[in-house]
């Protein structure tokens, strides 16, 4: 807190001359040795660079009611914003009111990993504990506004949390979850001061004296001000009345009975608020409205017997310094919070401060030993301090108040981070700060005190996050949160303004989260030592630390030309032949000649460290695209990485592996893609933003163009444009030497002044400034076409970088977003009945969508809501179950992907999770004794489903999800689509023209969508025509091209084509690689083919499973022959089940499906039945199967990696998808034995490429992959 002695109008009294005694001032202090905050890493976290240091940490700083909101039940907490019948009142100035941010929402976000994906380590909250319960008068001006505690800088009661912020055990919720992330919590104190008395707070603990009718005056909440308000209140009669609030042991204060205010920094008040007399040695007792407050409350005999055992067990006096010290280290051994930041400390004597530290230490200490499985290392207690204009200098605060740091005011505003000082702001931070294991700084840029930092956040998250010592983040630096321009700004009101949640801006945000989290990561950016280092653009350093057993050492370039090859001199740091990673993009790269070269990226930044065992992973692709773009995923040190786009369904992925984004986006949306990778050093997540451009524009300027906003009633000195560029030390300077171009010689149009500058696109800055003085910061890191907006008077400018809206809230926005989240939704998990009037408010919205200025706003408005609608209405599909026993101890079966599936079975519930590829899910359950009973349900987001009975539910249809493509994966794979594979179009048809009427319109649109919601089927040639991106599948995607291509909007697809296809055998409409080929000669095939024949093996399911399963393969080879779980068995009758094997196969497991199954088991000799209940093979002397099999070949002259078959026949249960792996015969071709009952197959490349449906013609026939036809 700081309060400017310009707003010092007392609120309490008129200031009476104070005579004051001093005595002596009585603390028992521990030696220093024995709680001095060591600065070091902690023992208990030895993870290398990852080991946290307060010397590295990264404090995030919020006011908890302006962050977010997690329970609206506590919002209006103590009659705060309503009238005197419990009504909220409206029309208030909104400046310093309680907005309702709350612990729950603290916690929230924390779950969500908003915190760790910032790379924060300590989260700094406002002061927890309760504050005064009304509100006072804002400011002199009349009329002025209602200002209540929101920010926790006015202090009520010490020992219980404010209802407004949530309960203790909300409280403890939050820093348990903290905790378990990895965060720790620093509380917001004030030991100076009390809040101020109220008018609210004077009647509802009767002290003091209120005047006849303030009820009707204070609960209107508006057209308040200082003098009338003040005039309810008699200040000067009846001590008595005012000894029962704080009284004159307690406070200085101009209260009749009281001794006056004081005077000075540490004894006088703070803008009239009450000063605790921290200093005096007389023992008090506890205030009276206290005590009376607490009997109220049922809590008088717990607190003031926590008091005599705490003043019995320590012999300290009763003093006010140790009353304060007492309560507040009780949040500390209470809740085991890590360390207070400290408010107002100049205006406290050095000696409560070294006492408040002490039994904090103590606190600490007991409370990491009564929970060590909480305890997140052996730290001791961390305090710092508000010290106003304190920068980076040791002095009494650490050595007499043992603070461990002070706030450093030197980085306010950004400034001293300029491009051009980053480097000696480096050299002496880290020579000051990281020499000395008694000092730190806590750095910032912005402060609810004093400003916002604008102008280049790019360049300020790369300066400061980079920057030595502990920094703090103040809420929104990150998002670039605005000043709020409405509020009230006697107070700092207007810097406090609520978190912009949904305004974002995502480009700063990201960049701010990879810089932060690489410093999270390495010890050495805040702890260890800075070197320049060589760069041929931008500023390089390395910075390195070997301290305690830890060593670290990374590398960084920031603020170099964007998207430039950009070589840095490493040879003081690593040798030749180090492999180093771009923590920034993933890229890696090996240092050379003692240098390196990385790419400076969009941002024109490069973060350097050494692989760490964790996986590496980029993904390539145009940061700016039209249409749709396939990136490549390259990824290091792990086998497969799950992949999501714009938060749909994961997807494994692989090194090489390309994905297609932009499907479901629109011009102007960014397209996020997310892969995570693991391996068992741990885990790496990537987050990659692309922006899809609508392609009736014209791509991004290939040089500078810049707009400077001509300032709206500036009068002073004409103003100029001066920029630059630095190119590795050579700085060109295109308008002109300093102080540059006057703005008037650029184009003027619509208040906007134009620069075309033909010579120069990346990496250049620029200064607005009035022929000289004054001038503006910097404006760095631009890159092509910028628009500056400029704010001036005959002091002061101030240019910044106009961004665009990051979210579009007008009308037509809103139903953007809303239809594309149902575009990345997987239509086959919700109900047809939910998710077909969904998909038809969809295509109908996108029709609208593509009028854009051409949409009426009632349309849009209309089209919104009823799809806002339908959204809340959508349901999920109910999970299938496996056929439920009774004595079963295990129930499965399968939902929505990463759904929480819900069963109830015996009074009892249990839960979940699907897999996140294939929906299995299986629980643990007691044994079930009325399997008829058992219920089922799931929940995946806002979206839920039906709760059902698990043996009556169904998947109808089912959901079929693409199964792992990796034959030696366990994880239990989805059964695949029972029915019959369509045949090959043929004939002469137009692509979209589904209903074949010789048109494309709307109806066909009507069709693929219920086809979607399986409300009916397609034939071959209206799967053919609805294919319109030939993908081989009928998916959104086509639905979005044809509705394109009827709003004449640019397809990529041939819509409107007419297609002739000759032979039945022309896949037009399934192969995945419609490109004509040129026919291949065929290899002769061998007259005596070294073939394995077919081998029975039969199963007694006794214990009368739903769908038995055989995955088998070869032991010495440990070669499986088919995907986990293996293909499903012919029933031959009854109970008795049977497969055909390869003749090399030598081991099998039966299943269920994937669960339960039995163990490895080897395959006996001879015809053999193996029974499920008895474990045990015995002699089948029943129906076996005809003898042998057709044994079928492949001609793989496409390169195919894996060639697999995937047999069916009508109303029998297929193979599971992609089928079984055919054998390499070492000449080009792959056979497989398959029974002879089998007529329909499928080859594919493992899943991925695949021929069309085809008929086996018979024994020894082999398909040719080239000609798509058998020889």
């Amino acid at each position: 807190m700081y309060v400017k002695a310009s707003c010092g109008k007392r609120l309490l009294a008129v200031l009476l001359v104070l005579t004051l005694v001093l005595g002596s001032v009585f603390c028992t202090a521990m030696s220093a040795q024995a709680y001095a905050q060591e600065e070091e890493a902690a023992s208990a976290q030895n993870n290398g660079g990852a080991t946290f240091s307060w010397d590295n940490a990264t404090v995030y700083f919020l006011l908890t009611d302006r962050f977010y909101n997690g329970n609206e039940a506590n919002d209006h907490s103590y009659g705060r914003g309503l009238d005197q019948n419990g009504n909220v009142v409206s029309g208030v100035d909104p400046s310093a009111t309680f907005h309702g941010g709350d612990f729950a929402g603290i916690t929230q976000k924390i779950e969500e990993g908003y915190f760790t994906d910032l790379g924060v380590n300590a989260i700094w909250l406002s002061a927890p504990y309760e504050q005064i319960h009304g509100y006072v008068v804002g400011g002199d001006s009349n009329p002025s506004f209602p200002h209540y505690a929101y920010h926790g800088y006015y202090a009520m009661d010490y020992t219980q949390t404010d209802a407004n912020f949530g309960t203790a055990e909300e409280f403890q919720t939050l820093v348990d979850t903290a905790h378990a992330h990895g965060i720790r919590i620093i509380m917001d104190i004030v030991l100076n001061h009390s809040g101020y008395n109220t008018i609210q707070d004077m009647a509802e603990y009767n002290f003091g004296t209120l005047k006849n009718g303030w009820e009707s005056y204070y609960y209107s909440h508006q057209n308040v001000n200082n003098t009338t308000y003040h005039s309810y209140i008699d200040y000067d009669s009846d001590a008595q009345a005012w000894g029962r609030w704080w009284g004159d042991d307690w406070v200085r204060a101009g209260l009749a009975g009281y001794g006056g205010s004081g005077s000075g920094e540490v004894q006088g008040s703070l803008s009239g608020l009450p000063d605790f007399k921290t200093e005096s040695a007389k023992s008090v007792s506890v205030p009276m409205f206290l005590q009376e407050k607490w009997r109220e409350e049922g809590r008088y005999n717990t607190e003031m017997q926590k008091l005599d055992d705490y003043f019995s067990s320590t012999g300290k006096s009763r003093t006010v310094t140790n009353y304060l010290a007492f309560w507040l280290s009780e949040w500390v051994r209470q809740y085991g919070v890590d360390g207070f930041r400290c408010d107002t400390a100049k205006h406290v004597e050095m000696a409560s401060w070294a006492n408040l530290k002490e039994e904090c230490v103590k606190a600490l200490r007991e409370w990491k030993a009564n929970n060590p499985d909480k305890a997140l290392d052996d730290l001791d207690f961390w305090m710092t301090g508000e010290v106003w204009d304190h920068g980076v200098s040791k002095d009494q605060y650490y050595t007499e108040g043992k603070f461990d740091s002070i706030i450093n005011f030197s980085t306010q505003g950004g400034g001293l981070l300029a491009r051009g000082n980053v480097g000696n702001i480096y050299d002496y931070y880290a020579n000051a700060i990281n020499n000395d294991p008694e000092f730190n700084v806590l750095s910032y840029v912005s402060s609810h005190d004093t400003v916002i930092a604008t102008g280049d956040k790019i360049h300020l998250g790369s300066a400061f996050l980079l920057l030595p010592g502990a920094v703090q983040i103040y809420y929104g630096d990150e998002s670039d949160r605005p000043v709020m321009s409405n509020y009230q700004t006697n107070g700092d009101h207007e810097v406090r303004g609520d978190m912009n949640w949904n305004s974002m801006n995502t480009a700063t945000l990201e960049h701010w989260q990879t810089v932060g989290r690489f410093r999270n990561n390495h010890i050495s950016v805040g702890g260890g030592a800075n070197t320049a280092l060589a760069s041929t653009s931008g500023y390089g350093f390395a910075r390195t630390y070997d301290k305690n057993g830890i060593s670290d050492r990374i590398a960084a370039v920031i603020d170099a030309n964007t998207n430039t090859d950009v070589t840095l001199t490493v040879a003081s740091i690593w040798e030749d032949g180090q492999e180093l990673v771009n923590a920034y993009d993933g890229s890696s790269a090996t240092v050379q000649n003692g240098k390196i070269t990385f790419n400076s990226g969009k941002n024109g930044t490069i973060l350097l460290e050494e692989p760490d065992g964790k996986p590496i992973i980029s993904l390539d692709g145009e940061s700016s695209f039209t249409g749709t773009q396939d990136v490549t995923v390259t990824l290091k040190e792990a086998d497969y990485a799950v992949a999501s786009v714009d938060g749909a369904n994961k997807i494994k992925v692989y090194d090489g592996s390309t994905i297609t984004i932009g499907e479901t986006a629109y011009p102007g949306d960014t397209v996020k893609v997310t892969i995570t990778a693991q391996n068992a050093i741990g885990t790496t997540t990537k987050t990659f933003s692309f922006t899809k451009r609508d392609p009736n524009q014209s791509a991004p300027a290939d040089h500078a163009i810049v707009h400077v906003q001509q300032p709206e009633g500036y009068s002073g000195n004409p103003l100029s444009l001066y920029l630059w560029q630095d190119n590795g030390g050579t700085v060109t300077e295109p308008l002109g030497a300093w102080p540059g171009t006057k703005l008037t010689e650029g184009t003027l149009e619509d208040g906007w002044y134009t620069f075309e500058l033909s010579n120069i696109k990346d990496g250049y800055s620029l200064i607005v400034n009035a022929s000289g003085q004054p001038q503006s910061g910097d404006v760095s890191g631009l890159s092509g076409e910028v628009w500056i907006e400029v704010e001036a008077t005959s002091t002061s400018i101030t240019a910044s970088r106009l961004v665009e809206d990051p979210e579009d809230s007008t009308p037509l926005g809103k139903l953007k977003k809303e239809a594309r989240e149902v575009k990345n939704l997987m239509a086959e998990e919700f109900t047809s009945a939910t998710i077909s009037p969904v998909l038809q408010l969809v295509a109908e919205a996108d029709i609208i969508i593509a009028k854009g200025e051409n949409a009426t706003e009632s349309e849009i408005t209309q089209k919104l809501s009823q799809l806002q609608a339908a959204k809340e209405a959508l349901r999920l599909k109910a999970p299938y179950t496996d056929k439920v026993q009774n004595g079963a101890t295990t129930i499965s079966g399968s939902a929505a992907c990463e759904s929480v599936v819900t069963v109830t079975s015996g009074g009892k519930t249990y839960t979940a999770q699907a897999d996140m590829f294939t929906g299995k899910w299986s629980v643990v359950v007691a044994a079930v004794t009325n399997a008829d009973a058992v219920t089922v349900s799931c929940t995946k987001g806002d979206y839920i489903s039906a709760t059902v009975k698990a043996n009556e539910s169904t998947v109808d249809p089912p959901i079929i999800y693409p199964t792992d493509p990796t034959p030696t994966d366990p994880e239990p794979t989805e059964p695949s689509d029972t029915s019959e594979p369509t045949q090959p179009a043929y004939g002469t048809y137009i692509i979209g023209d589904v209903d074949g009427n010789g048109d494309v319109e709307l109806n066909d649109v009507l069709i693929i969508q219920n086809y979607m919601a399986f409300k009916r089927a397609l034939n071959a040639q209206e799967f053919a025509c609805a294919d319109v991106d030939e993908n081989g599948k009928v998916e959104l995607v086509d639905v979005l091209e044809i509705q394109k291509y009827l709003a004449k909007m640019q397809t990529s697809c041939d819509i409107g084509k007419v297609v002739t296809a000759d032979s039945p055998t022309d896949p037009a409409t399934t192969v995945t690689d419609p490109q004509p080929t040129a026919p291949q000669p065929t290899q002769p095939m061998p007259t005596d083919p070294d073939i394995p024949q077919g081998k029975t093996v039969y199963l007694n399911n006794a214990e009368n499973w739903n769908t038995p399963y055989a995955y088998y393969w070869n032991q010495a080879t440990d070669q499986g022959e088919v995907v986990w779980p293996g293909v499903a068995m012919e029933q031959v009758e009854g109970s008795v089940y049977r497969v055909t094997v390869p003749d090399d196969c030598d081991r099998i497991i039966f299943s269920n499906n994937g669960t339960p199954q039995t163990d490895d088991l080897s395959i006996p000799n001879g015809t053999q039945i193996y029974n499920n209940q008895t474990g045990a093979w015995s002699v089948y002397g029943g129906q076996t199967e005809e003898t042998g099999g057709n044994t079928i070949y492949v001609q793989n002259n496409k390169g195919w990696g894996s060639v697999y078959a995937h047999y069916w026949e009508e109303n029998d249960v297929p193979t599971t998808w992609p089928g079984r792996q055919m054998t390499d015969c070492g000449d080009g071709r792959y056979s497989l034995v398959i029974p002879k009952k089998y007529t329909n197959i499928v080859f594919s490349d493992n899943g991925g490429a695949q021929t069309g449906d085809l008929k086996i013609p018979g024994d020894q026939a082999c398909f040719d992959l080239n000609s798509n036809s058998w020889k």
